[in-house]
């Protein structure tokens, strides 16, 4: 017990953790030895491909890669913390930079009612990725479809 919680604190504290090139983590490919990166960061995510939910090709298919762009698409940013957090064993480094150089789209928390509007979508549109006005566009979607489902019923005056 206190060596898993020692190896996780040293982990979230960022602290005197391994550096691997990309090239050793290429070597890692298998499904009984399988290294990914994410954020800059290497994961041995061997022993946690049997418990992902979206299967163990979903893991398999970017073992020894960056799979940062891929992974930040569809899982939010404390997930490895919150199910993984043993499975980060250092970080990339060795002069290269990581593969996925570009940016992942940030996470946005829910969106109040009063936030989704005209003045939201339109004038500081220019000032958010596409990301976060699709998301906006789907909740004043979904708004709209509970205020017509509201006033079916009566809900509304």
């Amino acid at each position: 017990f206190w060596l898993k919680f020692l190896v996780k604190s040293r982990c979230r504290l960022g602290c005197a953790m391994s550096t691997y090139t990309l090239a050793e983590v290429a070597k890692h490919t298998a499904k009984d030895d399988c290294w990914v990166v994410l954020d800059g960061k290497v994961l041995n995510v061997t022993s946690f491909l049997k418990d992902h939910p979206g299967g163990e090709l979903a893991i398999l298919t970017f073992a020894g890669k960056d799979a940062t762009a891929e992974f930040n698409m569809i899982h939010p940013p404390d997930v490895v913390s919150k199910y993984a957090p043993d499975t980060v064993i250092g970080t990339v480094g060795g002069g290269e930079a990581p593969a996925a150089a570009v940016e992942a789209p940030k996470a946005v928390a829910a969106v109040p009612v009063a936030a989704v509007s005209a003045a939201t979508l339109g004038a500081s549109a220019e000032k958010v990725d596409n990301c976060t006005k699709f998301i906006l566009i789907i909740a004043a979607i979904y708004f709209v479809i509970l205020f017509i489902q509201a006033e079916r019923h009566g809900w509304i005056p």
